[in-house]
């Protein structure tokens, strides 16, 4: 199967689609939790892992920025997250970026420093959980990125798509 798929084209026949299932509904729960996310119009599958990892786009009516409607989301063994795909381009990207706000993240609690800052990783967090984290974050950065392929939101998003 080729990359990236209309989620309204996902069918049982999909590797893991069970998992995927799954995520894709969380994906979208966490973005309709945002006050910004007015609605989502369309959204496509990008990377597939099961449950350790998926990447999404969504198009979606952004009321705090009109023009900022595509977002990035990673969703898995991880933390989910979004990412603005005004400045993160490829699946590549959201994989370095997620990396670096969540070791960022990490750093600033591991220091004492506050995280107002930072892109809200956990809510209710332990060192437990941070040390498994940083096992993940491990795992993600030294054998899952080498292979996510790179594939851009260009490649099926031209601005007139819905």
């Amino acid at each position: 199967m080729s990359y990236p798929i209309n989620i309204d084209k996902i069918t049982p026949s999909l590797e893991y689609y069970p998992e995927v299932a799954l995520l894709l509904e969380e994906s979208r729960e966490y973005l309709r939790a945002h006050a910004w996310c007015d609605k989502i119009n369309n959204g496509w599958l990008f990377v597939n892992l099961g449950k350790v990892l998926c990447i999404l786009l969504y198009q979606i009516e952004n009321n705090q920025s009109p023009d900022d409607n595509l977002i990035w989301m990673m969703v898995g063994d991880f933390p989910p997250v979004y990412l603005d795909s005004q400045g993160v381009d490829n699946t590549r990207e959201v994989v370095d970026v997620y990396i670096y706000l969540v070791n960022d993240w990490i750093e600033h609690v591991e220091d004492g420093r506050g995280v107002e800052e930072c892109f809200p990783v956990l809510s209710n967090w332990t060192n437990e959980k941070i040390e498994m984290l940083k096992i993940r974050m491990e795992l993600l950065k030294s054998s899952i990125l080498a292979g996510i392929p790179e594939i851009s939101f260009k490649e099926i998003y031209d601005g007139n798509n819905n």
